[in-house]
């Protein structure tokens, strides 16, 4: 019989194997280790007892994994594995789920979805999401050559973000996430002084940020950066997704810059605040 409940108690490698069942025939196929999995539930403030699992005879067969900060949910993942696709679930999941978080006071919930995944975007706008943005997902996998030593990157103190930015990040790369991942804080250096800072992950080669301050704008210090990166990321591939497809400016930089566009994502929300008893 299936059932659902949160997933409070469940362990780590219990969601690992589910995840990658589920994931794993994925156009982009998501396959994680336990270390992996737990690192960018801890990024993106997963709560269990706010996430929904599906059960058949206990065994974790689909889920959606939320975030939570403040009064905001945030969608880690969700998905179900095949066996078990095409039977109703997908929306035994999402109602269980927004009975959850509105009786838990959660004033919206936020997800994204991939573009061309039209079944599962329908599927939420039915239930009465609406579309926020528009999202870019780009990789560089050219080396772009060697900095010209105009630039240096340094490890700084997360309090060099800025709290508002020309471009608003999605949830996984906002302010609070780059504070609770293993997301280095790296202050652009340019000719002794500060220009900026960028967001980044040597291991995974991830950016979640880039930001040059004004004055600093337009003088190739964004392109340096991006080429010292290179060679302190344990990755051939740098990767910066979610980005705003409506800020011409970072996309058109990205571009240029020999960044290739991988797939596109639709920010949606559910609003409760105007819901509540």
């Amino acid at each position: 019989m299936v059932v659902t409940a949160n997933l409070e108690g469940v362990s780590l490698k219990v969601l690992t194997e589910a995840f990658n069942a589920a994931f794993g025939d994925y156009h982009f196929s998501q396959q994680m280790s336990e270390q992996q999995l737990n690192e960018n539930l801890t990024r993106n403030g997963y709560e269990p007892n706010a996430s929904t699992g599906l059960f058949d005879d206990a065994k974790l067969i689909g889920f959606v994994l939320n975030g939570i900060r403040d009064n905001q949910a945030y969608d880690c993942g969700t998905a179900i594995i095949p066996a078990f696709r095409g039977k109703g679930y997908s929306h035994l999941l999402i109602e269980k789920t927004l009975e959850s978080l509105h009786q838990n006071y959660i004033d919206s919930w936020i997800l994204e979805v991939l573009s061309e995944n039209t079944r599962a975007k329908e599927l939420y706008m039915k239930k009465g999401f609406l579309l926020l943005r528009k999202f870019n997902c780009y990789s560089l996998t050219q080396k772009l050559g060697p900095p010209d030593g105009s630039v240096t990157l340094s490890l700084e103190n997360p309090s060099l973000l800025e709290k508002k930015t020309d471009c608003s990040p999605s949830w996984q790369n906002s302010n609070d996430s780059v504070r609770a991942g293993l997301i280095g804080v790296w202050s652009i250096q340019s000719q002794g002084e500060k220009a900026g800072y960028l967001c980044f992950s040597k291991k995974t080669g991830s950016i979640a940020q880039l930001f040059i301050y004004p004055s600093f704008r337009n003088k190739g210090i964004a392109n340096e950066a991006i080429k010292y990166a290179q060679t302190l990321s344990q990755t051939k591939t740098l990767k910066y997704i979610n980005i705003d497809a409506a800020y011409t400016p970072l996309n058109r930089f990205l571009t240029k810059t020999g960044f290739t566009l991988l797939t596109t994502q639709e920010e949606l929300i559910m609003d409760f605040s105007g819901k509540k008893e």
